[in-house]
């Protein structure tokens, strides 16, 4: 037969188990919508890494966001190509394609505000792209 103090401890949510509303809270944090934009150097693309798919040809890529801190150019983090279980075991790592910034958040009640200046917003130089994906 239990004693009555162990049959109250066993009824505690443990440092394990967060209390219901806890796990509440949890869940609506995890489910928050941002809206991000990519912006990738495609001249960065490993082609090899391309792949053909039912519907089309397919590049998977990984990104890294961090909603509380921005870099010197207004950026929330960055995007690149993803790798094997077995290339990252051996520590290969590929080029940083490109930069995501965060433009909307949904615990905030207007858009992210961006510290852009008016120099960012010039037109580019012609680099002699014509606008089509070089592969």
């Amino acid at each position: 037969m239990m004693k009555k103090n162990e049959h109250s401890k066993a009824n505690r949510p443990t440092s394990r188990t967060p209390p219901v509303y806890l796990r509440y809270v949890q869940q609506r944090i995890n489910a928050m919508k941002i809206g991000i934009s990519v912006k990738i150097d495609v001249t960065k693309i490993d082609k090899s890494r391309l792949f053909k798919g039912e519907k089309g040809t397919y590049l998977d890529l990984t990104t890294f966001i961090d909603l509380d801190q921005k870099d010197k150019f207004d950026n929330n983090g960055f995007i690149s190509q993803s790798v094997s279980k077995e290339e990252r075991e051996q520590n290969i790592q590929t080029p940083i394609l490109g930069n995501v910034k965060v433009f909307f958040s949904e615990n905030q009640s207007q858009p992210v505000s961006s510290n852009q200046s008016s120099a960012n917003n010039q037109p580019v130089p012609d680099d002699g792209f014509d606008g089509s994906i070089p592969f």
